[in-house]
C-alpha cells in the first residue's frame, strides 16, 4: 500500500497532497500537521511505486510517487522509439488541480538540441 497525507493550506486556499511509501513517515507528517492545528487527512491507498531500477534510470534518490506513471511511459517510449526526441503530455493547464502540459527530452537526444541562454 501507499500512504497519502492531505492538508489544507490557508494561505493558498487549497489542498496539498504528500505521498509516502513508508507508513511511519506518513503518520509522523500527519501528526505534525495536526499538532500545528492544520486541517489534515491520512489515507491508505493502492497505487504505483517506483522500483530501484526506475529510480536509478530517472536519476531520483527518493521515491517520486507523483511521477511513477509518467516515468514508466517515458522509459517505455525511450526504449521503443529511440529516434524520438522525447515525450509530451498535453494535459490541461489547471493550476488548482496541479495540472499543466509538460514534457521530457530523452538524455541520448540532448546533444542534438541547441542550447541558448534566454534574456529576462
Amino acid at each position: 500500500p501507499l500512504y497519502q497525507v492531505r492538508y489544507y493550506d490557508t494561505e493558498e486556499e487549497g489542498w496539498h497532497l504528500l505521498p509516502f511509501l513508508d507508513e511511519g513517515q506518513a503518520r509522523a507528517e500527519y501528526r505534525a500537521l495536526r499538532d500545528d492545528e492544520r486541517e489534515a487527512q491520512f489515507d491508505t491507498l493502492l497505487g504505483y511505486a517506483p522500483t530501484e531500477r526506475m529510480r536509478a534510470a530517472m536519476l531520483h534518490s527518493t521515491p517520486p510517487l507523483a511521477f511513477v506513471q509518467d516515468f514508466a511511459l517515458f522509459l517505455f517510449a525511450e526504449a521503443q522509439e529511440p529516434r524520438l526526441d522525447g515525450v509530451w503530455w498535453a494535459d490541461e493547464h489547471c493550476p488548482e488541480l496541479l495540472s499543466a502540459p509538460h514534457g521530457a527530452i530523452f538524455r541520448h537526444q540532448l546533444p542534438s538540441w541547441r542550447k541558448t541562454l534566454a534574456e529576462g
